[in-house]
């Protein structure tokens, strides 16, 4: 394991560097060749690129690693062009970073929901609706990041035994760099850990009850629907689909498989700093499935 932090570090660099530029060319596509069928989605496929952006300059400017050991969960910043890293730098570096995949995650409901009101009014939906979803995704962010500062709030008084920790274990012997640590077994780490979940869960509601929504009306009013909107709204639905399955790839699976790997494993498995390399995949998947989408 000498040299896994590094590889790992350096393929989420790539990862999210080449999403960067996708998201960067979708930009250009939806603004110069969005065809007359796809306009109305524009404002939730610019929202898809966003929250995307956000994300990777978040993983790109942190650099922010997770580990568990010793029932302890760490949380590993390494800045950029930053020597040293103060712990106050390290908590406003690593809540960017939970706030940023929060958002990403809590922001695709709000497409799916647009996509029914799209398709209920024939008509563009109101910007102030599209804002209004937007703003709670915003706020629910905004309170978990809160949750995640009250988990690590009292990381120094654990430092000296996180560095030992860290420090036995040869992946890293080159440095620790910046620090986030908690005991798994604090009443704020399964709070914030719990309104993931739930956040996740009633995104996933959300999706699945305004999909059925949707599918209901345009199988009652499928005779007034022209073809080129039902191929506009069949393709969309592809892309949403793809980003329906982020909040269950990048909340269920990371958190339950950090608290497995706490409670039962023992400290020698790589997979807690797989999983963040990993999510680092969905900004470019997205990009892919839309620029799909705008070439159909």
């Amino acid at each position: 394991m000498y040299d896994v932090r590094s590889i790992l570090k350096d393929i989420e660099f790539c990862f999210s560097l080449v999403g960067l530029l996708l998201n960067m060319f979708e930009f250009y596509l939806i603004t110069y060749h969005t065809t007359a069928t796809v306009k109305p989605y524009k404002p939730i496929l610019y929202q898809n690129c966003v929250t995307d952006c956000i994300y990777i300059v978040a993983v790109l400017t942190t650099r922010i690693q997770a580990d568990i050991r010793s029932k302890t969960l760490f949380y590993l910043v390494n800045i950029p062009f930053l020597k040293t890293e103060s712990p106050q730098i390290v908590m406003m570096a690593s809540i960017f970073w939970v706030f940023s995949l929060t958002f990403y995650v809590l922001a695709v409901p709000v497409q799916f929901v647009y996509r029914y009101i799209q398709v209920r009014r024939f008509d563009n939906v109101p910007k102030i609706v599209h804002a209004l979803m937007l703003f709670i995704s915003f706020s629910c962010s905004c309170f978990l990041s809160f949750h995640y500062y009250m988990v690590f709030r009292n990381s120094h008084q654990i430092e000296t035994e996180s560095i030992a920790i860290l420090s036995a274990d040869p992946a890293y012997l080159n440095g620790i760099g910046g620090m986030m640590s908690t005991k798994i077994e604090g009443f704020w780490f399964f709070v914030y850990h719990g309104l993931s979940i739930c956040f996740t869960t009633l995104s996933s509601i959300v999706i699945g009850i305004s999909s059925l929504r949707f599918w209901q009306y345009t199988r009652q009013n499928r005779v007034q629907i022209t073809a080129a909107t039902r191929e506009a709204m069949k393709q969309m639905t592809i892309i949403l689909t793809i980003q329906a399955a982020a909040p269950f790839v990048v909340c269920f699976v990371p958190i339950i498989t950090f608290l497995i790997h706490a409670l039962f494993l023992d400290n020698t498995s790589i997979v807690p700093l797989m999983i963040i390399p990993a999510i680092s995949l969905f900004p470019i998947a997205n990009a892919e499935g839309l620029q799909s989408f705008e070439r159909l």
